[in-house]
């Protein structure tokens, strides 16, 4: 897999676009990632610990084409 817990994530252009992702996309901000299940068929296998430019804290369930690795600017 692409990702490994603890790299820090922003959502890809294939991720700004899928409606579920909603939050993030309002929110901005960064992610890191905490979980990585393997034995998901079609599921959400990337667990992300998200923080928003508030700070504020939350938790979202992505597949490994919505992301892509941080980059600071």
């Amino acid at each position: 897999m692409k990702f490994k817990i603890g790299d820090i994530v922003s959502l890809s252009s294939a991720g700004r676009k899928r409606q579920g992702n909603d939050k993030p996309r309002r929110l901005g901000g960064f992610g890191i990632v905490t979980d990585i299940h393997t034995r998901l068929d079609g599921g959400f296998p990337i667990v992300v610990d998200w923080w928003s430019r508030d700070m504020d804290t939350f938790k979202i369930y992505f597949k490994p084409y919505e992301l892509k690795f941080f980059k600071n600017k």
